[in-house]
Parts: structure tokens; sequence; C-alpha cells
């Protein structure tokens, strides 16, 4: 999959893959074998972009659009105090074509809003099992999800990409939805990835 480096206008549904520069981000890429070590989702929230993601080690300078305070595990937070804050990070976009609509976007929305209060999952023995390519439905403890697994989860839940998304949620991994195929006669995700420069905040056109 190529990697250009371009000015995309991002909308709901595109996917933001990180290549982060602290120890446990090089850590997890070579665990998955990876380019990659975060995923988040782009919504639509009150006029703002901002993405909805699963992190464990909360910035206290990005703030959870709903709570208004630092908050790990599942969060909804605005695009730009997330890029602001990772400078020091590659971010890339893999953009769905389509945008999302209007309707499918308030599924996401509604979907954080369900999901807000799970926390991230801290479990080697649930991350060993969601970076195998087939090992069915594994995940035993649903109170808490990595990145990955909740965007999986949210496509799901959202009806986008059934066919794609055939396995356990808990099966995907950060390197996996990069290069995953919808299969879904709506939308798709292209097959090029779109890097973004945080601090010249690229992504407002």
């Amino acid at each position: 999959m190529s990697k250009k480096k371009n000015i995309y206008k991002i909308g709901p549904g595109d996917i933001l893959l990180y290549h982060g520069s602290r120890f446990d981000h090089w850590l997890t890429r070579v665990w998955e074998w990876s380019d990659w070590d975060h995923i988040g989702i782009v919504v639509e929230y009150k006029n703002n972009t901002c993405i909805l993601e699963s992190v464990h080690h909360p910035s206290k300078n990005i703030l959870d659009v709903i709570s208004k305070r630092p908050k790990s595990g599942v969060r909804l937070v605005t695009l730009k105090s997330s890029l602001k804050c990772d400078k020091n990070s590659i971010v890339c976009i893999r953009p769905m074509e389509p945008k999302l609509s209007t309707k499918l976007n308030q599924k996401l929305v509604q979907f954080y809003m369900d999901n807000r209060h799970r926390e991230f999952e801290k479990s080697y023995s649930e991350m060993f099992w969601s970076s195998c390519i087939m090992c069915g439905e594994n995940k035993t403890n649903f109170k808490t999800v990595f990145c990955s697994e909740l965007i999986a989860e949210a496509l799901k839940t959202i009806g986008v990409g059934k066919r794609g998304l055939c396995y356990s949620a808990g099966n995907y991994s950060p390197k996996k939805l990069s290069i995953i195929d919808l299969k879904d006669k709506r939308y798709r995700y292209k097959n090029s990835i779109y890097q973004i420069k945080p601090s010249k905040y690229d992504y407002k056109k």
C-alpha cells in the first residue's frame, strides 16, 4: 500500500493511523509486526472534526469532548488537539470514499455514547489473541477494548463492511485495519495512505 505525503480533506469514517515515538509505541509495532501502533476513526460532533479512539496514556492537554477532561479508555477528542499533542508521531489517514452519511455519523456518535465508559485493554493475553490471524471469538473481557477493536466494533455496529469484518472485532489490529477491504457496496477505503503533518494542521482545507 502506498504512503503519500499529501493534503487530504478529512471527514467521517476516515481512519487515522499512528506511528508513535514512545518506547511502548515501538513495542506494540514489534509485537504486531506493523508500521502502526494506534488507530482512530474520524467523527463529526457538534461542528467539530473529532477522533474516536481508545487510549492507555491520556495526555493532560487532550480533553474528551463530553467529560471535558483527560480520559483513558474510549474517548472522543478534537482532531486539532490530538494532532497538536502528537507532533513527534507520524500520523496518516486512510480515507473512506465516500464519507459517511450524516445518519451513519450520528450512529458513530451514539456508539461512542454507549461505549465511553469502557477502559483500555491492558491484558497481554487479549493482545496476543487479537494479533492472531484467524483465532475466532477469543475475547473474554468486553468491559475493556483495544484501539483497533473499538474501530472494528464501530464499523460493524453502524453496518459498514460486514463482509470484510467477518471475524471477531477482537481479532483486528491497526495493521489489519490499515489494509482491510470492507467489501461494502456503499463505502470503501482507499488503498493509499496520506501522511498528515500535525504541526502544520494540513487537515484543514
